[in-house]
């Protein structure tokens, strides 16, 4: 009995869910030609906002030497470009150009689908996202005392 519960323990199902939603999200942006972290960069930028690398490596889940590559493909696709701050001239904002936001619309539907196929219905999909944060939060939390 014990066992059987440690092969479906929480962190065993979130590592699977997690394979799953990566492999089908994969397949729907396959057509579009972009992968999941230049589908992330142009999620964030679809706000019509500039955001910096830092706020966009963090939204992308992403360490930042990872991100500089995939926003370097971005512009070299003309899906994004990227300016210096105003006020901080170190900080690079990036910001989807018109075939970014063209590109991230033809492709949103596919990702929706993929959603609603993954967490059903919103009611489910709320309830999914409100456990995810919480338990996101206690992480953090434990994680943020124990370097303390």
């Amino acid at each position: 009995m014990e066992r059987s519960r440690r092969a479906f323990g929480a962190d065993r199902i979130l590592s699977a869910v997690e394979r799953i939603v990566g492999e089908q999200m994969r397949l729907a942006l396959e057509p579009s030609g972009l992968e999941l972290e230049e589908w992330r960069v142009l999620d964030l930028l679809s706000d019509g906002d500039g955001h910096t690398m830092a706020e966009t490596a963090e939204f992308a889940l992403l360490p930042p030497p990872t991100l500089t590559k995939v926003v370097n493909r971005l512009v070299a696709n003309n899906l994004v470009h990227r300016r210096t701050g105003t006020v901080d001239r170190r900080q690079v904002l990036i910001r989807n150009t018109e075939r970014g936001r063209q590109k991230f619309l033809d492709v949103a539907e596919s990702v929706e689908a993929v959603h609603s196929r993954v967490f059903g219905s919103d009611s489910d999909r709320e309830l999914f996202e409100t456990v995810l944060r919480s338990t996101m939060s206690n992480a953090l939390s434990e994680q943020v005392a124990a370097d303390h």
